[in-house]
């Protein structure tokens, strides 16, 4: 029996690897098999869900012209199923940061008209942050309102609200939008992060914060002019 050749086997079984690689070959296999079964799929409803598992592989992989490409030969002459494909282009231009693009294939898939309410809260919630980050602060609001009236325990348009209400310098109202957010939703951190910045550009609000929550939630109205009217009285 020969001798067995001397191993570093701490190296021989903790190989080091290039995970860009691993994750490489992992999601070219999955896109291959997504994309398979995008052309054998009719039924609308397993065609989007395709579609969306397609967008997390590509949105990984950093191919949103890919994904963009494959998005806009989707189209076809059924305006609820066009209406979800342009949302579907807007998030994918979300994703490049692209938010006047994204904005554009919003107010399109708004413009078809189509009546479903989870793509109706979406489409004004997403082009209501797009036009957050572009500070037409106004028109995000009137879509965040829009949108809240879809679904009103929806968080995120509430935060959203709080935004563009933040930064046309109503701060009490944006407040209220932020608490809002944070008591439907106590797990996503972004609306409590938001008024905690708030707070720190706003003296006079953080110093008074404990009176005034009373009055953002307990009474109807203007709660800027009913914590301002209760410290006079005081």
């Amino acid at each position: 029996m020969g001798r067995v050749k001397k191993r570093d086997m701490l190296a021989e079984l903790y190989i080091d690897y290039d995970p860009f690689v691993v994750v490489h070959f992992a999601l070219e296999g999955k896109e291959k098999a997504l994309l398979d079964s995008l052309t054998f799929a009719d039924e609308a409803n397993e065609r989007l869900r395709i579609l969306g598992e397609l967008m997390s592989v590509y949105r990984y992989a950093n191919k949103y012209d890919d994904l963009i490409s494959i998005l806009e030969h989707q189209f076809t002459d059924y305006p609820l199923w066009n209406a979800h494909i342009l949302f579907k282009l807007g998030q994918v231009c979300e994703g490049k940061k692209d938010f006047n693009r994204a904005s554009k294939y919003y107010i399109k898939s708004i413009g078809l008209g189509v009546q479903d309410a989870w793509l109706n809260y979406y489409q004004r919630n997403n082009l209501a942050f797009c036009y957050n980050f572009r500070m037409a602060y106004k028109k995000a609001e009137v879509l965040c309102r829009e949108a809240i009236q879809i679904n009103p325990k929806a968080h995120n348009a509430w935060k959203n609200l709080g935004v563009s209400l933040e930064f046309q310098g109503r701060h009490f109202e944006a407040a209220r939008c932020y608490l809002t957010a944070m008591r439907l939703n106590a797990i996503d951190q972004r609306a409590a992060m938001h008024l905690k910045r708030m707070l720190d550009r706003q003296p006079l609000l953080r110093n008074n914060f404990d009176s005034l929550k009373d009055y953002l939630f307990d009474k109807p109205g203007d709660p800027a002019k009913q914590w301002e009217e209760s410290n006079e009285n005081s």
